[in-house]
């Protein structure tokens, strides 16, 4: 069944012209600012609802006829005795509908304090009794509330009114228990005369300890004596000396075979250089020999200019033919000179191509002239004088060697009783600095230890003479010694303390009591024994109500869980679901986690206030539907939207525009105030054609 404005009639409201209105699924009321909109939006509320604000003066001249209530039609005003959820709710629950089928600008969520738009508070609000624990733990005070029980002992919570009481009776109790405690352990007269037994036994104990500190320091004195005659006998400055020598070795060896391997890549390459030098200069001693002219051209050139002659002449060219034979001369001529010349120094070249022989033999390669073997000399000068360098700082380090094992060898004998081998001199200087190193770190550890006893030379120069004969000392142990010190200069204190407290105890006993000095200890004691039951007994009646609030408080705790559960029921419910899946077309329904309100589709599960605005806006407004639904049960009803869309962008209004539509298809009836030109041109565009004669629009006058 479906609950619906059916008509709206008033007149004398404002500055609107009287109307009368018939209503349809989906209605918009168009009208500029100050048209009196607002007028109507309150004449409605207030004439529907119990909660409706009252700011404005209203007519009393008008009417809303709602059908759906009962078999016919009801007639509604502002002074109407019964409201629409008199019909509706039997229950004494109330139920705000105000809050859900009326819409305001740009405020789609439930409450305007609240910036997610719904949480787990609203749900339980309208689907659960939460509002009826609520008001039984508003009875409670809240220091109440926060106390619990633990391992059945009474926590206070707050510290304010019973609670704090509770609190200073428990703090009255323990002092009077430890007054009681220090008037039991103190009243005893042999307690002061126990401690001075044992203030005379720490004090032999004390002097035993300090004769055995005395002793120790005179052995520990010893023993520094002793490490100092053994490293009198292994100087450090001899050993830093012989490790000198020893890196000088070290250096010494890697350069002499540095040179070594030096020797052994030139001397192949130089073998042959003395050789060359002399070679050279034996060759710029005969400069004749080692110019290489050929007989042949000379012999080749002649045959040439005979052949020519004769064939010019054949030619009948005799001038031609006569050149060719003067020339034929000229070169035998030369020819016959140049031959005479190499018979002269036949033996010069002889000797000089023996040279080049003996250079091929030696280089493995030819010359052709003394230029070849004047650069094969320039090559190998850098590498012979370098051979030569070599050859001499392996000898300078072969003697320094020498030398300086003789030394190191001299040096070493002094801490060996054998001559050691140059092989273990590595080791044994390790060796030597060790036993250097460790009496080093003895001594300075038995001069930390003597320190540490605190004793000045004369005060242990006695030495063995200080110990008793029968009597043995203990081990001496500074950290028993402080701690007979320091329980002596207690065990002093204590005992003129007690002596004092005892009397200060009297009189705080006597504050208790609010008895006289003068009286007896035994009246005393049975007078804050009485004190101490009048205090329980004060405490036992506060801590009964402080208990009783707080089982109210658990079992309201528990039935608040059982409350979750029936909210997370509700939330299945098909009239729930059945609006989020109209307006949403995606989501199926909301469920909550913790205080968060989700909501979730086949696939997907996401908080709501992480939702974009545009769905934020269609779960909330679903929502709104889905809960009135729940209270309705099987009907539908009307939802009034005062400029809902105003502050919306255009895109999101158009969506939101359709989705009137969408409620109007599931039954709800939709009444839109509008002053929005936009707004009212997105109805009559979207709405109207889908609707048709369900869709009604209407135009305020003044």
């Amino acid at each position: 069944m479906q609950i619906k404005i059916d008509t709206l009639s008033v007149s004398g409201l404002g500055p609107i012209a009287p109307i009368k209105w018939q209503f349809k699924d989906v209605n918009l009321i168009y009208g500029k600012n100050e048209r009196g909109k607002t007028f109507i939006v309150e004449y409605i509320l207030s004439s529907l609802f119990k909660n409706a604000p009252k700011t404005r003066a209203l007519t009393d001249s008008g009417q809303i006829n709602i059908s759906g209530l009962a078999t016919s039609s009801i007639r509604f005003d502002p002074k109407s005795r019964k409201k629409i959820e008199d019909y509706l709710f039997t229950e004494d629950k109330p139920v705000d509908l105000s809050r859900l089928l009326v819409v305001k600008a740009g405020q789609s969520k439930f409450s305007p304090k609240l910036e997610k738009g719904i949480d787990k508070s609203i749900l339980k609000d309208y689907l659960s009794d939460q509002q009826i624990l609520d008001t039984i733990l508003a009875g409670i005070p809240a220091n109440i509330q926060r106390s619990s029980w633990e391992n059945e002992v009474l926590v206070p919570g707050l510290l304010s009114g019973d609670s704090k009481t509770y609190n200073n009776y428990l703090d009255q109790l323990e002092s009077v228990d430890l007054l009681l405690a220090e008037v039991n352990e103190k009243y005893a007269l042999g307690e002061i005369q126990q401690e001075k037994i044992e203030l005379a036994n720490l004090e032999q104990s004390i002097g035993a300890l300090e004769k055995a500190r005395r002793l120790l320091a005179y052995q520990k004195s010893q023993e520094i004596k002793r490490l100092n005659q053994t490293l009198a006998r292994l100087p450090q400055e001899d050993l830093d000396d012989i490790k000198r020598i020893k890196t000088q070795l070290s250096g010494l060896e890697k350069q002499i075979h540095k040179d070594q391997d030096e020797i052994r890549t030139l001397e192949p390459q130089c073998q042959h250089y003395p050789w060359l030098e002399t070679a050279i200069n034996e060759c710029e001693k005969r400069p004749d020999a080692l110019k290489k002219t050929s007989d042949l051209l000379l012999i080749i050139l002649t045959t040439v200019a005979i052949l020519a002659g004769i064939v010019f002449a054949f030619l009948n060219l005799p001038w031609v033919s006569l050149i060719s034979g003067v020339l034929a001369v000229v070169f035998f001529v030369l020819a016959v000179f140049q031959y005479r010349s190499k018979l002269s120094n036949s033996e010069q070249i002889a000797e000089v191509e023996g040279i080049f022989e003996t250079f091929e033999d030696s280089f493995g390669q030819k010359a052709r002239s003394i230029t070849d073997l004047k650069a094969l000399e320039k090559s190998l000068s850098p590498k012979f004088f370098s051979l030569q360098r070599a050859r001499e700082q392996l000898e300078e380090g072969q003697d320094e060697r020498s030398a300086l094992e003789q030394v190191l060898i001299s040096k070493l004998g002094r801490f060996l009783e054998e001559q050691p081998a140059l092989e273990d001199v590595e080791s044994i200087i390790r060796e030597l600095q060790t036993q250097r190193q460790a009496l080093d770190d003895q001594l300075g550890k038995e001069e930390v230890e003597l320190a540490k006893l605190g004793l000045e030379p004369d005060e242990y120069a006695g030495g063995p003479a200080m110990v008793p004969e029968k009597s043995p000392l203990p081990k001496f142990d500074p950290a028993m010694l402080k701690l007979y010190e320091n329980q002596k200069a207690a065990l002093s204190q204590s005992i003129q303390d007690k002596e004092n407290a005892l009397n200060n105890l009297k009189q705080r006993v006597c504050d208790a009591t609010r008895m006289a000095i003068t009286e007896s200890w035994d009246q005393l004691i049975d007078a804050l024994r009485n004190h101490r039951d009048e205090v329980c007994q004060s405490m036992k009646e506060i801590k009964a109500k402080i208990g009783a609030g707080v089982v109210i408080t658990q079992v309201i705790g528990e039935i608040g869980e059982r409350e979750d559960e029936s909210i997370t029921k509700a939330l299945t419910a098909p009239e729930l679901c059945q609006p989020i899946m109209a307006l949403t077309h995606n989501y199926q329904g909301v469920d909550f986690e913790g205080d968060d309100i989700y909501v979730f589709s086949q696939f997907e599960r996401y908080p709501l206030h992480n939702l974009s605005t545009g769905a934020q806006e269609q779960v909330l407004l679903a929502l709104r539907i889905g809960i009135a639904a729940h209270f309705l049960k099987d009907k539908q009803m009307f939802l009034i939207l005062d400029d809902a869309f105003q502050h919306s962008d255009w895109q999101r209004r158009e969506w939101m525009v359709d989705q009137m539509a969408d409620l109007a298809s599931i039954g709800w009836q939709i009444i839109y105030f509008a002053m929005d030109d936009h707004i009212k041109q997105l109805f009559d565009e979207r709405v109207k054609p889908k609707l048709q004669d369900r869709y009604a629009g209407f135009e305020l006058k003044i």
